[in-house]
């Protein structure tokens, strides 16, 4: 199947996207990258300082990721801040060569996470 229309072919692509989750995430210091597990099998890599609300962060702020239950989340309780795993899929797909259009069709991953992706929890015995 080909698909012409770039359009239609940002709107499977995001919402592929949207599927995708986080299964577990650590900071590696030997790089220097925030390193996520994908529930496809694969992982993303990428430099803290790329991302907003990481872009201070010292290496000891990024040693505790919690991955949110839904997987769409990650939350680093040091800076208090909060990335959206399909955000951060998006940007590293560099949104600018996916077609005509395409900087509009990935600011659709960029919006506010449902509450649930929001909050992470944890049961201490």
């Amino acid at each position: 199947m080909v698909m012409t229309d770039p359009s239609a072919m940002n709107d499977k692509l995001l919402a592929a996207l949207q599927k995708v989750r986080a299964t577990s995430a650590h900071y590696d210091s030997a790089t220097g990258h925030v390193v996520v597990q994908l529930s496809t099998g694969m992982a993303l890599s990428f430099d803290p300082r790329l991302a907003a609300g990481l872009e201070h962060a010292q290496p000891v702020d990024l040693l505790q990721i919690e991955v949110s239950p839904s997987g769409a989340g990650l939350h680093f309780p040091a800076l208090d801040a909060d990335l959206y795993v399909p955000s951060l899929l998006a940007g590293s797909l560099q949104p600018e060569q996916l077609g005509r259009g395409g900087e509009n069709e990935a600011k659709k991953c960029f919006g506010q996470p449902a509450a649930e992706d929001l909050y992470t929890y944890a049961v201490h015995w």
